[in-house]
């Protein structure tokens, strides 16, 4: 590991704040590269140099015993069993008793920034191996480039949160901290939209295990969209595309569904499927005679309506009303519209309409 100048500011500005002692780091060539007297930045250390050759710590008992060194101790840091560098505490001998101190505090600082920067490889990673294979127009060799096996059976999975009212560090944090035992999974997530492609075939377990830790640990709730199965690597944006038709479906239901399969959805698969132009083509023919008010009406009887297969007592019940309220409602419906609820085909007409109004604000694709 190859300390950076930024790196190495960083960990002598903490050493200063608990030492209260000027602090310098030298790297593997005995020259300054932090420390907390600017002037010192880019001269030679020949106290480091000792370190580095002897690879224990030195004291340095007066100004100069070393070109370019001050009194105080020196001692070498270590990373992954090798010497990545050395620090140095300018003052008199006391400054012996922090050694300990500054190689623990160094060590442990040195190991976070190391897991930040594998974290964020891995992320990009994962970004790179994703937009390649379902957004990249060209023919590459992917599985050569990126070492993945495509006689597996690979699963597109897009997810969302519920709401837009998250954090988008924590879902990461939740998402790593899962998937880092799985290393066939690859993820992103992009435009706040969860994208991952997994060759696991207990793929909803995993799915459930990330929403119940998320929900648990940041509140967000997550569902799943599963794109079209045994796909192979020509077959990929397929999957995808379809992976998001079905998670515009599932938002579109209010996520009642957590984890959708694009495969098994019946109307959904309609509804997804038909063009913008069309919808708006067809609610215009339906509801083109309701306002704002009495289509939001609507949409609460249809459902009701649908909920309960057309039982008259059960949907005046769910909404505390008289049966008789709830006919005028289906009555004001057919007069507005043409369309009587509760004549079949009728009903499928309308009720098709309903899903059309519920998906056209939100698109995935």
């Amino acid at each position: 590991m190859k300390i950076s100048a930024d790196l190495a500011q960083k960990i002598v500005d903490d050493m200063r704040l608990v030492l209260n002692h000027k602090v310098n780091f030298m790297d593997t060539n005995a020259n300054i590269i932090a420390s907390s007297d600017p002037e010192r930045i880019g001269n030679y250390h020949g106290g480091a140099f000792h370190v580095l050759k002897k690879k224990t710590p030195l004291l340095i008992e007066y100004d100069h015993q070393f070109k370019g060194a001050k009194k105080g101790i020196n001692m070498p840091i270590y990373f992954d069993n090798q010497i990545i560098g050395v620090i140095g505490v300018s003052g008199e001998s006391e400054v012996v008793k922090y050694t300990q101190i500054v190689k623990t505090m160094t060590e442990m600082i040195l190991k976070e920034a190391y897991l930040n920067i594998m974290s964020f490889q891995k992320r990009e990673k994962h970004r790179l191996i994703i937009e390649t294979l379902l957004l990249d127009a060209g023919n590459l060799y992917y599985d050569t480039i990126f070492g993945i096996d495509f006689k597996e059976n690979y699963h597109v999975i897009v997810g969302s949160p519920l709401t837009q009212d998250f954090d988008l560090g924590y879902l990461h944090q939740s998402l790593e901290s899962i998937l880092n035992q799985y290393p066939k999974i690859y993820f992103t997530i992009s435009f706040s939209m969860i994208i991952m492609l997994a060759p696991i075939e207990n793929i909803r377990d995993i799915l459930t295990l990330i929403q119940n830790k998320t929900n648990e640990l940041y509140n967000i709730e997550l569902f799943f969209s599963i794109g079209t199965l045994n796909i192979n690597r020509e077959d990929m944006k397929k999957s995808f595309e379809t992976a998001k038709q079905g998670l515009s479906w599932a938002v579109s239901q209010g996520g009642s569904d957590r984890i959708i399969e694009y495969s098994e959805l019946d109307l959904g698969m309609i509804v997804v499927a038909t063009s913008a132009d069309m919808k708006s083509f067809y609610l215009k023919r339906v509801f083109g005679k309701l306002s704002h008010k009495n289509q939001e009406q609507l949409i609460l009887i249809l459902e009701v309506f649908a909920r309960h297969n057309g039982s008259i007592s059960r949907c005046a019940e769910e909404l505390f009303i008289h049966k008789n309220t709830f006919q005028y409602q289906l009555n004001k419906i057919k007069q507005i519209t043409g369309y009587d609820p509760r004549i079949y085909q009728d009903f499928a007409v309308l009720y098709m309409a309903l899903l059309f109004m519920k998906q056209e604000h939100t698109n995935y694709s």
